[in-house]
């Protein structure tokens, strides 16, 4: 019996141990990985209904719907929403005053005030949801619930919280504990069933074994068949095993590999049997290597000594056909080996890579929507006064002789005011709230005709090469967001050009299909016209490129720069639904990749820009003026005095209508501004159209506020001319409308 007990005491302690693992340390960690699981899918759901919000404000933002409406769709939606095994965990909202908006369980809540709730239950679960999202913003929260109104018995809840704050909404989700307790409950079954398989098997071979150790000499051939068995199903799973795996020896040869080993790492048993092959082949930069060695063996001898597992490791190792893979690298202890096992994590990890960059474009993006929003505010009444300090100094130019030395001070004034005009244009393209008239040409011989002026903008030192694309390159926007464009991109090539360099531009079409245009944010797939602007000036770090496209962001010395050259390119080409890519190496150069779709309907039409300083003189006609502003009013009607032209004026849209009524036959033009009390530029258009149908009209704004535009392009046979405007400007404009083109 003594003998017995002997040979069977470290059999049934193992079994005691396997027992006690797998109940108190393996379920229990695997109960808290199920419940970390759901509170971490709760939490992702009510995220991804964050998002959902975000869409709906940013349509409130851009003016496609209104407020209410967006909230109403944005409830619509979330009250369909289910997920779950049986589809029966959902989503409600109330908002900060302890108001419920939606409950699709708990339709009873929905719409009353916190203080007219009777359920003492409901009224502290709402309170303690509102005091949470007051300190956290977000988290979780433990409660108990009636899952309807009638219901008896309350049930043990988790829900996730999360405060959308434009809104003032509390978005909330959970799951009921005993829900998830289904899950665990069914995994420890399982295990309990599988554990007590091992334990009654382990107990009835340690049996086997204890008694078979009395006789040792009569069941030494059995005990070596059982061994042999033993080896034989190990060796069937090591090489059945779904990951990498290989077996190191007391010496650190390697001795075996399976066959996933070979298929993913590569290497057969071969090509690893000599000593440090492994780690010379695996690791093959010299420092690296040396540091995962040392991690790696430091590991080892903490770990295996004591015959337990080496927690998993992340390496980057190489395979055979040169690809570098990520692995996690896990060993455990076999006789006197080291099974070794690795996971490969490479695509998991390249996946995360993906989703920050994304994350951070989408940000970026984000911050420069909300800048430009707010610039082309300050627009209209900024215009308003640079038009009447722009048309009165022409005006006092006009009539001061050459020679005169007061000249030289309106040509400051004049001057400054053109600038400021610059910049006022530059805010409204970055903020695509520019008034825009598309047409379709090609980008081929549009670059062409602005040759010569940008070779005058850039200088005589610095070289500009022209790389025309061999076919056309059709596209449709405005020509003079063109202009501005490779303008911008000069100017800034010319300033990191030290002394002599080159300016290249070149074209070319491109297309991007979906697994493609992924990799970019806001890229469709589809066809594009590709223009790239590339110079072998100082260059761009990365710092400065991730600003580069701020408003006012500059690293030009103080005069040198506004900051917004970059901006309006951005916000010109957003405007058109492209995208632009930087791409920079300090010392070397920069390049500039800007993508416009490609426009494959309708002809194209050529592009031609006005020469000469000659101002169209009227031919007789009466035009009426509409603008409530009377600095601006009283400067436009100047200036059209002085080309000679009748002229009727009106302050308000009331006086217009009478003027018009009283004047229709004489009247061959009505100029009128955009944003004006009583009915807008526009309403008062279609008004007057009625009573004189043959009269033409023009419309001049600093901001035209989406009346005479839908998403900064105006409408097909709109007349528009931006404030502030040049006398030029102007009397080209209004021959323009005057005078028909000559079939």
């Amino acid at each position: 019996m003594r003998k017995f007990i002997e040979f069977a005491f470290p059999a049934f302690l193992s079994v005691a141990l396997f027992g006690i693992t797998v109940f108190f340390f393996i379920l229990p960690r695997m109960e808290s990985t199920i419940m970390a699981n759901k509170r971490e899918t709760v939490r992702e759901l009510v995220r991804s209904i964050e998002y959902l919000l975000a869409t709906y404000q940013s349509d409130v933002d851009s003016g496609v719907i209104d407020l209410a409406e967006a909230q109403s769709r944005a409830l619509r939606r979330i009250r369909s929403f289910r997920y779950g095994v049986e589809m029966n965990n959902y989503f409600w909202v109330n908002d900060l005053s302890g108001r419920v908006h939606m409950h699709p369980t708990r339709p009873d809540l929905v719409g009353r005030d916190f203080d007219t709730l009777t359920d003492q239950q409901v009224k502290r679960l709402i309170a303690g949801i509102v005091r949470q999202v007051n300190l956290q913003k977000n988290g979780f929260i433990e409660y108990q619930w009636k899952e309807r109104q009638d219901a008896v018995k309350s049930r043990p809840k988790m829900a996730y919280l999360s405060l959308f704050e434009p809104w003032g909404w509390v978005i909330g989700s959970g799951l009921y504990y005993d829900d998830a307790r289904q899950d665990i409950d069914a995994l420890t079954r399982d295990l309990t069933f599988v554990g007590l398989g091992v334990l009654a098997i382990v107990a009835l071979l340690s049996g086997y074994l204890a008694w078979r150790g009395l006789l040792v000499m009569k069941g030494r051939q059995d005990a070596e068949t059982a061994l042999q068995q033993s080896e034989m199903r190990f060796r069937k799973l090591f090489m059945m095993a779904p990951m990498p795996m290989m077996i190191v020896n007391q010496y650190e040869r390697i001795v075996e590999i399976n066959d996933q080993f070979k298929n993913i790492i590569g290497y057969t048993l071969e090509e690893l049997s000599m000593e440090g092959t492994w780690w010379e082949l695996a690791y093959p930069d010299p420092d690296y290597r040396q540091s995962v060695m040392a991690a790696w063996q430091t590991a080892v001898d903490n770990e295996l000594k004591n015959n337990t597992l080496v927690e998993p490791v992340e390496y980057n190792l190489m395979c055979k056909d040169g690809r570098e893979r990520t692995m996690l690298a896990g060993a455990s202890a076999i006789e006197n080996s080291i099974l070794v096992s690795f996971l490969d994590i490479t695509d998991h990890k390249q996946a995360e890579v993906e989703h920050q960059k994304i994350q951070e474009q989408l940000l970026q993006s984000q911050k420069l929507e909300a800048v430009g929003v707010l610039a082309g505010g300050v627009a209209h009444d900024f215009n308003n006064m640079l038009g009447a300090i722009i048309g009165y100094a022409e005006l006092a130019l006009s009539k001061i002789d050459a020679d005169d030395p007061i000249r030289k001070n309106f040509s400051g004034i004049l001057d400054a005011a053109q600038r400021s005009a610059v910049l006022t244009r530059q805010l409204l393209a970055f903020a695509r709230k520019q008034a825009v008239a598309p047409v379709s040409f090609d980008l081929n011989a549009s670059v062409d005709s602005l040759l010569k002026m940008l070779r005058r903008l850039i200088g005589e030192n610095i070289k500009l090469v022209w790389l025309p694309a061999n076919a056309p390159c059709p596209i449709k926007m405005d020509p003079g967001q063109l202009d501005q464009i490779l303008a911008n991109l000069c100017i800034n090539a010319k300033d990191a050009i030290a002394d002599v360099g080159t300016i290249t531009i070149k074209t070319g079409s491109v297309t991007f299909d979906a697994e493609t245009s992924a990799s970019y944010i806001d890229c469709a797939p589809g066809d594009y016209v590709q223009m790239t602007v590339s110079d072998n000036g100082c260059g761009i770090d990365q710092e400065v490129a991730a600003h580069i496209f701020e408003p006012f962001f500059t690293t030009k010395g103080l005069g040198r720069g506004t900051g917004l050259g970059l901006s309006t390119i951005y916000g010109i080409v957003k405007q058109n639904n492209g995208f632009i890519k930087l791409y920079s190496e300090p010392g070397i150069g920069t390049t500039f990749n800007i993508y416009i779709p490609y426009h494959s309907g309708g002809a194209m039409k050529k592009i031609t820009r006005p020469e000469g300083d000659d101002l169209p003189q009227s031919q007789g006609e009466t035009i009426l003026i509409v603008e409530d502003d009377p600095t601006v009013h009283e400067m436009v009607v100047m200036i059209l005095r002085q080309l000679g032209y009748t002229i009727l004026s009106a302050a308000t849209p009331s006086e217009a209508i009478k003027l018009a009524e009283e004047n229709c036959t004489a009247i061959r033009l009505i100029i009128t501004d955009v944003v004006m009390p009583e009915m807008n530029g526009k309403e008062l258009a279609e008004h007057l159209q009625k009573t004189c149908p043959h009269v033409k009209h023009l419309f001049m704004s600093g901001y035209t506020a989406n009346i005479i535009v839908h998403r900064g392009i105006l409408a097909e046979g709109v007349n528009f001319i931006q404030k502030p405007f040049s006398l030029k400007d102007l009397a080209i404009k209004i021959r323009t409308i005057l005078d028909p083109p000559i079939a």
